[in-house]
């Protein structure tokens, strides 16, 4: 699992779910990767997992900005909605 601040998520489910956390593999992605402390990118950085392959872990986020022009769109609709139900 790539994602932003897997050094955080992977403590985070140790304690929480210890068995999904024996099951999954985090990493932080490559953009982010370089903005953190050098011991977590020696822990956690994408280049140093086994089996993560080349993707830089922005695919998602690629996604939500081709996307976000709908959302936009929904809050003005919600919002004409709210301002003219009558309650």
């Amino acid at each position: 699992l790539l994602y932003d601040i897997a050094c955080q998520l992977s403590p985070f489910l140790a304690r929480r779910n210890p068995e999904l956390a024996s099951r999954l593999q985090v990493c932080v992605n490559k953009f982010h990767g370089y903005a953190h402390e050098f011991r977590c990118q020696e822990l956690y950085g994408q280049h140093q997992t086994l089996g993560v392959g080349q993707s830089d872990g922005e695919g998602t986020e690629r996604v939500w900005a081709l996307l976000r022009v709908l959302v936009t769109a929904g809050y003005v609709v919600l919002s004409y909605l709210l301002m003219n139900t009558a309650v």
